[in-house]
């Protein structure tokens, strides 16, 4: 989903940030964000914008994170499963921010449009 690409794009300095706040290195940190990404778009790959915010933003972020395998992002990437998971719960609010304001836009947008597309083919 471009949009989570987008919302990783948009963050990455700020995401960074938060990465080396939560105990990670600039390599370390650099590592990280493809594969949180990476991530992020599998969960994301078959739901809906309306059914993301809500895992992520309505919803407990803690909820979502406990259903992230880290053990598995942590072997992949060579790191400690406890910072991977530290990583994780650095990034998903500012994630989950973003994506709820990119999302809102694309829906007030798809609204705004639909009565004239149903008006034009009725």
């Amino acid at each position: 989903m471009d949009l989570i690409s987008k919302c990783f794009q948009e963050n990455d300095s700020a995401f960074l940030e938060q990465l080396k706040a939560a105990g990670f290195s600039t390599d370390q940190a650099r590592r990280f964000l493809p594969a949180s990404e990476s991530y992020f778009l599998d969960f994301t790959q078959d739901k809906g914008v309306e059914q993301i915010t809500q895992q992520l933003v309505s919803d407990s972020p803690a909820q979502f994170l406990n259903s992230v395998n880290a053990d598995a992002i942590a072997k992949k990437l060579g790191m400690d499963s406890d910072l991977v998971k530290k990583g994780l719960a650095a990034i998903v609010p500012l994630l989950a921010q973003t994506f709820s304001r990119k999302s809102e836009g694309l829906i007030g947008a798809v609204t705004s449009i639909a009565p004239g597309l149903v008006k034009r083919f009725s």
